[in-house]
């Protein structure tokens, strides 16, 4: 191959890590909102999520309600505290009924952020 062959290539190449990468961290998102994550058996969950490659739930917590209808309980069960302990959650977006950012005045927000603070 001829110098200027070759540095085409390399440019070729140079163009699609680019392209690749940007697309990777456009596709990722900002991994430090909270988002919310409804499945159509029900279950809540609440984390910071990435779209790509896969949907992943990273540092979750499971909403979970108990009681009867007039006196329901609520809380936020961390996953990293469940017996089964995962890291993160990939979910199969058939199962998903929508997914989307929480408002940082909800009460599920300001409830995770107050935790994360007392850890801190």
């Amino acid at each position: 191959m001829d110098k200027k062959t070759l540095l085409g290539v390399v440019m070729g190449v140079v163009v699609l890590a680019i392209i690749f990468l940007a697309a990777t961290f456009y596709l990722q998102g900002y991994k430090g909102n909270l988002s919310v994550i409804y499945l159509a058996n029900g279950d809540l969950y609440v984390g910071t999520v990435t779209t790509f490659p896969r949907l992943t739930l990273h540092e979750g917590y499971q909403f979970q309600t108990s009681g009867d209808a007039s006196t329901p309980q609520s809380r936020l069960v961390p996953l990293s505290e469940a017996s089964w302990a995962p890291g993160n959650l990939h979910f199969s977006k058939s199962q998903i009924v929508f997914y989307g950012p929480l408002r940082e005045s909800s009460t599920i927000y300001k409830a995770i952020k107050d935790k994360e603070s007392a850890v801190e």
